[in-house]
């Protein structure tokens, strides 16, 4: 900037700038989950033999790990019994696939237009 006599120390300078930039595409990764929630519970709801079966497992479950640990608090002791039988016994949720139809009509739309050409 011109201001009369002198130019300013923030003024013009006219240099070229460059620079090299990395761009990193990577993803963090995420924590893991809780694998409870990648059990279906449901099936405790229709299927009566297999929740009477889950109730004793973990009714035996807590009472081995309160003989085992009598120090130890209730109810961490019954989460390691509840999470353990969980994943031993019951299924685990299906995955859905999603289906777009809009993809599949446009990919039949460029397949149309590439046979014009």
């Amino acid at each position: 900037m011109y201001c009369g006599e002198k130019l300013s120390a923030v003024g013009l300078d006219h240099r070229i700038v460059t620079c090299f930039v990395k761009i990193s595409y990577r993803v963090n990764k995420k924590a893991a989950s809780d694998p409870l929630s990648k059990v279906n519970w449901k099936v405790l709801a229709h299927n009566h033999d297999l929740r009477y079966e889950y109730a004793v497992e973990v009714n035996n479950r807590y009472d081995a790990l309160l003989h085992e640990n009598s120090k130890e608090h209730d109810y961490p002791l019954l989460m390691d019994a509840v999470t353990t039988t969980a994943l031993r016994k019951l299924p685990k949720k299906i995955k859905k696939k999603q289906n777009n139809p809009n993809i599949k009509s446009h990919r039949e739309a460029g397949r149309s237009f590439n046979s014009l050409l």
